[in-house]
């Protein structure tokens, strides 16, 4: 199985709003499921093509095995392509090869700097050279729910502004300098495209603000603080151990 950080940008919207959480969710395992599995079917197959230069539909009815860090155990390690998922997934490609530039598929990124201990795996990054554009796409393989690169609030997809944080690192180690970033989510099922243009300073701001909400993970006695985003996923109150925090949310909410 591939490694995860404890402040992974998968759960960010967890651990920023409740940093009580990330000691709580310590030794609890991770739950699969049949729609997760797909999902990485979906990426798998859209890694395959990007890097392969080649369009879904090459693999229409095959079977693919899934690499070995991507299995999930007691779900299949293999998958059969559907026509469904061809047309899902070239939305997904043919969107990160119109973004231009030079091409970073599946790229680990390590954004420590700001969070610590914080890395995770970009599905596409671009960079355009001539702009100096640096651009983050996500592939949303669910359709339960509608995600934003920026929500109505105003607030930036945490998931991905981290992404563009361990993005900016990398292409600086490289020489490759970033003068605005630009975030995408595709989410194919929906027929839905969010995307939102940040600028280096924000994304720097965002950086020392991540950074005070990691530190505050590390408290002993750091607040649990229930709210939808930050409890949509947490594996705290569906575990046997539960979270009280999260039973006297839903009391007061039902009131």
């Amino acid at each position: 199985m591939a490694a995860h950080s404890s402040l992974g940008a998968s759960s960010a919207e967890r651990w920023w709003a409740c940093p009580g959480s990330v000691e709580l969710s310590k030794g609890l395992p991770d739950t699969a499921s049949e729609y997760a599995h797909e999902g990485t079917c979906a990426h798998y197959l859209g890694e395959l093509c990007l890097t392969k230069e080649v369009h879904p539909k090459k693999y229409l009815d095959k079977t693919l095995e899934l690499p070995e860090g991507d299995r999930t155990p007691g779900l299949p390690d293999t998958f059969k392509v559907t026509r469904e998922m061809v047309d899902n997934v070239a939305t997904y490609t043919d969107f990160a090869r119109n973004l231009g530039g030079d091409l970073y598929v599946e790229q680990r990124l390590d954004y420590s700097r700001w969070v610590p201990g914080g890395f995770g795996t970009g599905d596409t990054l671009a960079y355009v050279h001539e702009t100096q554009t640096l651009h983050v796409a996500d592939l949303k393989y669910g359709q339960g729910v509608k995600v934003y690169a920026v929500d109505l609030d105003g607030s930036e997809n945490k998931q991905l502004m981290l992404y563009g944080l361990g993005a900016h690192a990398l292409l600086e180690l490289l020489g490759m300098p970033v003068l605005k970033v630009e975030l995408h989510i595709i989410q194919p099922r929906l027929d839905h495209i969010s995307s939102v243009e940040v600028t280096m300073p924000r994304l720097l701001e965002f950086g020392k603000e991540a950074r005070e909400r990691a530190l505050m993970t590390q408290d002993p006695d750091a607040e649990l603080n229930p709210s939808p985003k930050a409890c949509q996923w947490c594996k705290v109150k569906d575990s046997e151990f539960g979270c009280s925090a999260f039973d006297e949310y839903v009391k007061d909410e039902a009131l």
